[in-house]
C-alpha cells in the first residue's frame, strides 16, 4: 500500500508507443524501513530529521557479504547484500540487513542554556552495530504497552501512558490480522 502504479502517455517521456508504467508514492519514504514505508502517522514528521543527529565522528566500518541463492537450473543468483555486525566491544559477527546508531538521550538539561550540561559520548554509543548489540526494542501501538512507550518517548520520559488519555483516533488495532503459527517438530 506504499507504492502506486499509473500509466502515462509515452509522449510525456519523449517516446512512442504504449503507455509507460510509473511507480510513485504520495507518502514520504523511509530508506531504513521495510518496503520504504515511514512509521505510523501518529509519529508525524519526527523521523524525517533524525539523520541530522548523527555525529561527525561516527564512522561506519563494517564488512558486507553478498546474498547468493543457488537455484536448481539457473545456478547461483545474487539477491542483495548483508552487513556483518562489527559489534561494540567484541566482534558480533551476525549477518544483518540493518546497522543502527542510537542517538543519545536528550533531557531538559539540553534545552536550557543556563546549565552547562554536556552529554558524554561513550565510544560504544557512537558505533554502528546490529539491534542485538545495542539492545534495541521494537514497539507497536497495537501491543499492550505500546501507548506507554509512545508517550514516554514523545515526552522524553516526563509522562507515562496511563497519565495521557488515548484519543479515539489512535485505536488499539493491528495492521495485519493475527494468524496463529504452529510449529512443526524437527525431524531427526
Amino acid at each position: 500500500g506504499v507504492f502506486q502504479l499509473r500509466h502515462e502517455p509515452a509522449r510525456a517521456h519523449a517516446r512512442r508507443g504504449r503507455p509507460v508504467p510509473v511507480v510513485w508514492s504520495s507518502l514520504a519514504l523511509d530508506p531504513a524501513a521495510d518496503q520504504g514505508a515511514g512509521p505510523q502517522a501518529h509519529w508525524g514528521s519526527l523521523w524525517q530529521s533524525m539523520h541530522l543527529g548523527i555525529p561527525d565522528h561516527a564512522a561506519l566500518s563494517a564488512r558486507r557479504e553478498p546474498i547468493v541463492i543457488h537455484h536448481r537450473t539457473r545456478g547461483p543468483m545474487h539477491r542483495g547484500w548483508v552487513f556483518i555486525c562489527p559489534g561494540l566491544e567484541n566482534p558480533c559477527g551476525k549477518r544483518t540487513d540493518k546497522l543502527f546508531l542510537p542517538r543519545p538521550v536528550r533531557s531538559m538539561f539540553h534545552l536550557h542554556a543556563d546549565f552547562d550540561f554536556k552529554w558524554n559520548h561513550t565510544p560504544a554509543a557512537a558505533r554502528w552495530a546490529c539491534l542485538h548489540c545495542h539492545k534495541i526494542r521494537y514497539s507497536s501501538l497495537a501491543s499492550r504497552d505500546g501507548w506507554n512507550l509512545f508517550i514516554a518517548h514523545l515526552t522524553q520520559g516526563l509522562l507515562f501512558g496511563h497519565e495521557v488519555k488515548r484519543p479515539p483516533t489512535v485505536p488499539l488495532t493491528r495492521k495485519r490480522r493475527y494468524a496463529k503459527h504452529t510449529r512443526t517438530p524437527k525431524r531427526p
